[in-house]
């Protein structure tokens, strides 16, 4: 079953035909590589995919429940809060349940008996399950894992994201797209903002994506031999 189905889909700027009749379907694990001039139509496809524009003619399915990951050379971070902190927001879930899990083993020491001792255990043991599901014993390493791989010093991880530079906010970006882990992953232009270290960094976590995790990839660029690199 195909993730993202185009059927018959045309787009028009101001009368200006930009795609005319497009058909495509991406099924899981396919690795695809969008490539043209400028104003061919290559971002609006993604964009139409996203949401964030919709087809003159056509119509564009999207499984439902499906994530997306969106990465280009414009998709910077912003705001007052540090990169650290977007970071754990995406641990909320895993944090709420280690909370319950403390609050668990607080009323286990104030030793219990009989039936609410029986369901403290339940309860502990089922919660344990929860944390080991959602990787709460590794969120940290993970934060600090991709952080560092990404060059990100001590005091860049703290300062507002406002505060960083372009390129470091588009380090940022990248940070949590890696961490989110998407069923798919549209990327547009993703290395002509970054510096060499990085390209070669987002390549490698690119494929860890696609290898380890079965990541589905769309990605737009000019270059062939680009896409090629990133579908290997």
């Amino acid at each position: 079953m195909s993730l993202i189905r185009l059927g018959a889909v045309s787009k028009r700027f101001d009368g200006r035909q930009v795609l005319r009749k497009v058909f495509f379907r991406l099924d899981a694990g396919d690795r695809v590589g969008l490539i043209g001039n400028n104003g061919s139509g290559k971002t609006t496809v993604l964009r139409m995919i996203l949401e964030h524009d919709e087809p003159s003619e056509g119509q564009i399915e999207v499984d439902e429940g499906l994530r997306l990951g969106y990465f280009s050379q414009f998709s910077e971070l912003s705001g007052d809060r540090s990169i650290e902190d977007v970071l754990h927001d995406l641990f909320t879930l895993i944090k709420t349940t280690e909370a319950r899990l403390r609050q668990t083993e607080n009323l286990l020491s104030q030793e219990p008996e009989g039936d609410e001792l029986n369901q403290l255990l339940k309860q502990y043991d089922s919660l344990m399950a929860e944390v080991d599901a959602q990787g709460g014993w590794t969120y940290q390493h993970r934060i600090d894992t991709v952080l560092s791989k990404l060059g990100f010093s001590d005091t860049h991880r703290t300062l507002p994201i406002d505060q960083l530079s372009g390129g470091w906010r588009n380090r940022a970006a990248l940070a949590k797209i890696l961490l989110e882990a998407p069923d798919v992953l549209l990327l547009d232009e993703p290395l002509s903002a970054l510096d060499a270290k990085v390209r070669a960094r987002l390549r490698h976590e690119v494929k860890a994506l696609q290898h380890k995790l079965g990541v589905t990839t769309i990605m737009v660029t000019h270059d062939q031999e680009e896409a090629l690199t990133m579908a290997d």
